[in-house]
């Protein structure tokens, strides 16, 4: 937590306006019995303006529903891989049943200097 915290007084100290936390576990895939998402309250309790969310890298939706809707992350990241051709399409999304269809994603990207995101408006099966 020493290293979190340095960090978070780093961000701020140099005027980070909008910072988020993702809890990750680096075992990828991330055992279930690894994924430990009552983190994301020990992250919660550090600084009620930062953002504090869920780097997934298990193989089971259940962990992304129960980091949402117990746990309350605000953020999701996960690793699609649509054309079956990566290591995710192997360890993580290989039965999931988005990978029956495309993934359509409408949205508008913001970027500051080199670094981008999507903020998705809508998503739906093809």
């Amino acid at each position: 937590m020493n290293e979190i915290n340095a960090a978070i007084k780093v961000a701020k100290k140099n005027n980070c306006e909008e910072l988020s936390l993702l809890h990750c576990v680096s075992g990828y895939p991330t055992p279930l019995e690894q994924c430990n998402l009552k983190a994301i309250n020990t992250l919660k309790s550090l600084d009620e303006n930062i953002k504090i969310g869920w780097s997934d890298h298990s193989k089971n939706p259940d962990v992304l529903n129960r980091a949402i809707n117990h746990w309350n992350a605000e953020l999701i990241e996960f690793h699609l891989d649509l054309d079956g051709e990566g290591g995710e399409f192997e360890t993580i999304v290989v039965s999931a049943p988005h990978m029956r269809r495309d993934v359509i994603l409408e949205g508008e990207t913001f970027w500051k200097g080199s670094r981008g995101s999507l903020e998705i408006l809508s998503c739906r099966l093809s």
